[in-house]
C-alpha cells in the first residue's frame, strides 16, 4: 500500500481511492452482521468504539491509543471518554441488570 493509501478501497480501484461512506457503512454493517450471533447490524461508530475497547484494554502504549483516535478523526478527549471504554462502564451495567431481573422476578408469573 503507497503512503497515504487506504487499507480498505474500492474494489478494483487504486488504494488512494476510499470507500464512499455509503459503501464504508454497509461493509462494516455486512461484517458485524456475519459475526455476531444476533446478526445484528451495527454502524462504523460502533466499529470505531469496539477498536478503541479493544485497544485500551490490551497491552499497547497510550500513544498508541491517541495515535488511533487522530488516525479515526476523533480526538484523544473522546477516545479517553466512557463512549469508547465499554470494558470499564461493565461492573456497573452488571450490578444494574442483576438488580433490574431481581426486581422484574417478582412480577413473572
Amino acid at each position: 500500500m503507497p503512503d497515504g493509501g487506504y487499507l480498505i478501497h474500492a474494489d478494483g480501484e487504486a488504494p488512494t481511492a476510499p470507500l464512499s461512506p455509503q459503501d464504508w457503512t454497509r461493509l462494516v454493517q455486512r461484517a458485524f452482521a456475519a459475526h455476531t450471533p444476533a446478526r445484528v447490524k451495527l454502524c462504523p461508530k460502533d466499529l470505531r468504539a469496539s477498536y478503541i475497547t479493544f485497544l485500551r484494554s490490551s497491552e499497547v502504549e497510550d500513544d498508541l491509543v491517541r495515535e488511533t483516535a487522530i488516525a479515526m478523526r476523533h480526538s484523544s478527549t473522546t477516545a479517553a471518554s466512557a463512549a469508547y471504554d465499554k470494558n470499564g462502564t461493565q461492573p456497573f451495567v452488571d450490578r444494574a441488570m442483576k438488580a433490574t431481573a431481581a426486581f422484574s422476578a417478582k412480577f413473572v408469573a
